[in-house]
C-alpha cells in the first residue's frame, strides 16, 4: 500500500481537474486507469493538521494537533494508518522530511513507522533512494508513505518548467535553487501591486506542478519496473492548495475552496476506473484503505470508506465536516459553510448557489450561523471513546 502526499498541490490548478494550463499531463493519463475524486476536500489548511487528519481519519476537532510548534501529542485513543498496517503484518516506511515542525514526528505523526528516509533538508527524496527502499520491501507486505514539497513556496520549478507558463528562471530571481531560507528573498523579487508580477508568481507555481507531475511519472515508472505496480493499492492526494488572491491573500491562510480543494486519486485493485463527483474528504482515506485491505478500523474515525462510492454506491454522510488552519476553523455540509476566525468573526457561504465562496451571507442567515457554531462547539467538546 502506497500513500503519496503532494504538499501544496491544489486541484484548482491541475489540468486533470479542468485548469486551462497543461500542468498535470501524466496524472491526466493516469486518471483514466484509476478512480478520480473530483470534489475532495482537505481537512487542514496547512501541512500539520491536514496530515494528522490524513493519517488518522479524524477531523482536527478530534485529533487536536493544529498548532505548528506546539507540544501536544496525538492521543493513544487515535491510531495512525501505519499502526493499523503494522499490526496487520506490513513493513512500514516513511519517505520525506522527518523533523519539520510541519510534519512533527515527536507529536505522533509517524507512529507505527519502521523506517524513515529523510531528504536531508531537501524538498524531495530522490528516485534512486525510493527504488532502493522498494527493493528491500518488495518481498513482503509493505506500506510506503511518500511526501514531496516540490510545489511549496518558494516556487523553484526546474528548467524548462520555470518558463513554461511565463515564469522566471532562478538566475533572473537571483536565488539559489531549492533553498528554503530563500523564502523572504523570493517574495521580495515580486511587486504584487503589478499585474505582471502577480501573473509571473502564479506561473511559477504552475511550473512547479509540472515538476510534481514529472516526479510522479518517475515514481510510478519505478514501481512498474520493479513489478510492484499491478497489485498495489495506491493513493495520491494533496494536503492543501495555495491561494492566489481569490479572497485577497496568497499562500495558505484562509479556509476557502481554493485552499481545501485537493486532488484525490486511488488505484483500487478490482475496482474499475471512474470519475466520482460526490464530495469526499481527506479523512476518508484511512477507512477506505482499511476496507480495501480487509482490515477493521478503530474508534474515533470521522471519515467514511469510499470503496462503495468508487463502485457506484451512493455515500451517506450525515455529519458536518471540519477543517482548521492557523487562525481559522471551518465547518460545512452540502448546503452551508461557516468559517470562524479565532477572534470569533463569522463568514457564511451558500455552497449550492456560491460554490466559489464569494459572498458572505452570515448577516442574512444568523440562525444558520448559530446552529453551525453550536455544532462546531459540540465537535470540539466531544470526548474520544
Amino acid at each position: 500500500m502506497i500513500l503519496i502526499s503532494l504538499d501544496t498541490v491544489g486541484a484548482d490548478h491541475m489540468s486533470l481537474y479542468g485548469y486551462p494550463r497543461r500542468t498535470t499531463p501524466f496524472l491526466s493519463r493516469l486518471a483514466r486507469e484509476w478512480v478520480t475524486f473530483e470534489n475532495a476536500s482537505s481537512n487542514g489548511g496547512y501541512t500539520l493538521p491536514s496530515h494528522f487528519s490524513m493519517f488518522t481519519g479524524a477531523f482536527p476537532t478530534t485529533h487536536g494537533i493544529v498548532d505548528a510548534g506546539g507540544t501536544s501529542v496525538l492521543s493513544p485513543k487515535l491510531r495512525t494508518l501505519a499502526e493499523y498496517l503494522k499490526e496487520a503484518g506490513y513493513a512500514t516506511h516513511w519517505m520525506g522530511p522527518v523533523d519539520s515542525r510541519w510534519l512533527d514526528h515527536r507529536r505522533g505523526l509517524a507512529r507505527g513507522m519502521d523506517f524513515k528516509t529523510d531528504p536531508g533538508g531537501g524538498r524531495d527524496v530522490e528516485q534512486r533512494l525510493v527504488t532502493a527502499a522498494l527493493r528491500k520491501l518488495a518481498s513482503k507486505k509493505f506500506f510506503l508513505f511518500f511526501h514531496t514539497y516540490l510545489a511549496h513556496t518558494p516556487y523553484f520549478p526546474k528548467p524548462p518548467h520555470d518558463r513554461a507558463f511565463g515564469g522566471s528562471s532562478r538566475d533572473e530571481l537571483r536565488l539559489e535553487p531549492g533553498k528554503w531560507g530563500d523564502a523572504d528573498r523570493f517574495l521580495k523579487a515580486f511587486d504584487f501591486s503589478r499585474a505582471e508580477d502577480r501573473a509571473r508568481f502564479q506561473a511559477l507555481y504552475d511550473g512547479a506542478l509540472l515538476d510534481v507531475d514529472e516526479r510522479l511519472e518517475s515514481f510510478i515508472g519505478g514501481l512498474k519496473a520493479l513489478g510492484l505496480y499491478d497489485d498495489a493499492l495506491i493513493v495520491i492526494t494533496g494536503d492543501h492548495g495555495d491561494e492566489f488572491w481569490e479572497h485577497g491573500a496568497i499562500f495558505h491562510t484562509q479556509l476557502h475552496r481554493e485552499l481545501l480543494h485537493v486532488p484525490l486519486l486511488m488505484k483500487l485493485p478490482g475496482v474499475a476506473p471512474a470519475r466520482v463527483s460526490e464530495p469526499v474528504l481527506s479523512v476518508d482515506i484511512v477507512p477506505t484503505v482499511l476496507e480495501a485491505l480487509g482490515l477493521a478500523g478503530g474508534p474515533n474515525v470521522d471519515g467514511k470508506s469510499l470503496l462503495g462510492l468508487a463502485r457506484g454506491v451512493p455515500l451517506r454522510r450525515e455529519s458536518y465536516a471540519t477543517a482548521t488552519t492557523m487562525g481559522q476553523t471551518a465547518i460545512w455540509d452540502r448546503k452551508w459553510k461557516l468559517i470562524l476566525s479565532d477572534a470569533g468573526e463569522a463568514q457564511l457561504f451558500d455552497l449550492e448557489g456560491d460554490p466559489k465562496e464569494r459572498e458572505n451571507v452570515s448577516s442574512a442567515h444568523s440562525g444558520v450561523v448559530l446552529a453551525m457554531r453550536t455544532a462546531l462547539e459540540a465537535l470540539r467538546l466531544r470526548r474520544m471513546r
